[in-house]
């Protein structure tokens, strides 16, 4: 039957059915977008092959350091950075890592090695009491370190706030590692309520040691193959709860070695990262290169390692940041990167004006080393026109260094505070004097001190 429009009854009720339904439709959320974690985010700062220079100084020509690219050097020039990358990072997890090769490489490191060690005089290493002050986490032992004998290197060991690394460095009786081989930190991803982060960290050292250093570790100690030690130890330190593993090491990245067959391989990086599983990064040092972000996928994972190596002797500072989400109770890297900054660069034209002992630390056992290492003192005059550099800071200022006096003449030394009696004061070199008890601005321009 068709209505008097001509329009059928099934027509009807299609169109009634339609108009009743489409309020609901109309009223349809749409589709919600899935929600995005939140992310935090890590820093860490890494230094390599330092060798001894805690000042940017050249001990061979008593002068300021300075070379054909205009580099300066030092743990002193890299405390700026450190410090300056801390403050901006406040209240977020920033650490510092070293990759090896430190108390070797100067006469300053040589004199507390050789002339006074540090084994006999109970004094404070330099390049101890430089990384206490800077607060590193972890230093892993490069094979220079090796080089003065187990006793002195046990020594400097005890003298750091944090633990030395050597996860491959055996001992020779028993087969287990000789020194720590990782350790795990627990940081605080942000101020109140932030999640933490427990960071694992590896160290390898570099097993030419054996052939480099015979005569101070043969009978005594081994040294395995780094990719080995990294596919023992990185599974162990995931096991144990580590949520991010960094592995620093004293190896370089080109896969050769300038030995033979007998020992492992010298250069390792680049395997290590390709072959073990469950590394986020490696900060490497040894080759002395400067490498500020190469990616290397693991074969296994196909997960992309992050390395890098920061030059040689404080000229660079690698950085590597992470941005980390947490979901469903594990941590996950979604992005990370590196850099290789450069401290900046001392002034060459600014004049002592004040006493620098208002402003600058003295040598002590809780500064940059004991007595006598390198003595504090001003920067010196302007060397003609060359002003490319600016001053940046006041904490730290150019070492004039010595050898020190023998104790019995320790009273006579010319000292920084408190000085001796004039009538038992020594003469010292050019316009400096004994007098006072500090600095004062017409004698900031000494060179060097005498007995």
């Amino acid at each position: 039957m068709t209505s008097s429009s001509g329009a059928s009854r099934r027509q009807v009720l299609a169109v009634a059915a339609a108009a009743a339904t489409a309020p609901l439709l109309a009223g349809a959320p749409a589709e919600a977008k899935p929600k995005q974690p939140k992310t935090w985010d890590l820093t860490i700062l890494g230094t390599s092959d330092t060798h001894g220079n805690v000042y940017n100084w050249d001990y061979y020509k008593d002068a300021e350091f300075d070379d054909s690219k205009h580099n300066d050097v030092g743990v002193a020039k890299l405390a700026t950075l450190v410090n300056q990358i801390r403050a901006e990072r406040k209240g977020r997890a920033t650490l510092v890592l070293d990759a090896g090769d430190t108390i070797q490489g100067t006469p300053l490191a040589t004199y507390y090695a050789k002339q006074e060690p540090i084994t006999s005089t109970g004094q404070t290493h330099p390049m101890a009491s430089a990384m206490n002050i800077l607060k590193y986490d972890a230093v892993t032992l490069g094979n220079h370190e090796f080089n003065y004998g187990l006793p002195l290197l046990a020594t400097w060991i005890e003298q750091l706030g944090f633990p030395a690394l050597a996860a491959n460095a055996l001992n020779a009786r028993t087969g287990k590692p000789a020194f720590l081989p990782y350790v795990i930190k627990e940081v605080k991803l942000g101020g109140h309520g932030a999640p933490k982060l427990r960071v694992g960290i590896l160290g390898l050292t570099n097993p030419g040691v054996a052939i480099w250093d015979k005569g101070n570790v043969e009978g005594r100690l081994v040294f395995a193959d780094m990719v080995a030690t990294a596919a023992k130890w990185v599974p162990e330190m995931r096991r144990r709860g580590a949520d991010l593993v960094v592995i620093s090491a004293h190896g370089g990245d080109s896969g050769t070695s300038s030995y033979g067959p007998e020992l492992p391989n010298e250069n390792p990086t680049a395997l290590i990262a390709e072959q073990v599983p469950g590394i986020d990064a490696i900060l490497f040092g040894h080759a002395h290169n400067e490498v500020p972000e190469k990616f290397v996928t693991n074969l296994t994972t196909g997960e992309r390692v992050l390395t890098s190596e920061p030059s040689k002797w404080g000229q660079r500072l690698t950085r590597m940041d992470f941005t980390l989400a947490r979901e469903k109770g594990r941590w996950t890297v979604t992005a990370k990167s590196a850099t290789t900054p450069t401290p900046t660069p001392w002034s060459r034209t600014r004049r002592c004006s004040r006493p620098y002992a208002a402003s600058t630390p003295r040598p002590s056992s809780t500064s940059t080393g004991s007595s006598p290492g390198p003595a504090w003192s001003c920067p010196p005059p302007s060397r003609g026109t060359r002003t490319r550099r600016s001053w940046t800071s006041s904490t730290t200022s150019r070492p004039r260094w010595s050898p020190r006096p023998s104790p019995a003449a320790s009273t006579r030394a010319c000292r920084c505070c408190p000085s001796p009696p004039r009538s038992a004061a020594p003469r010292c070199s050019r316009r400096a004097t004994c007098a006072s008890a500090t600095w004062r601005a017409s004698t900031c321009t000494t060179t060097r001190w005498r007995r």
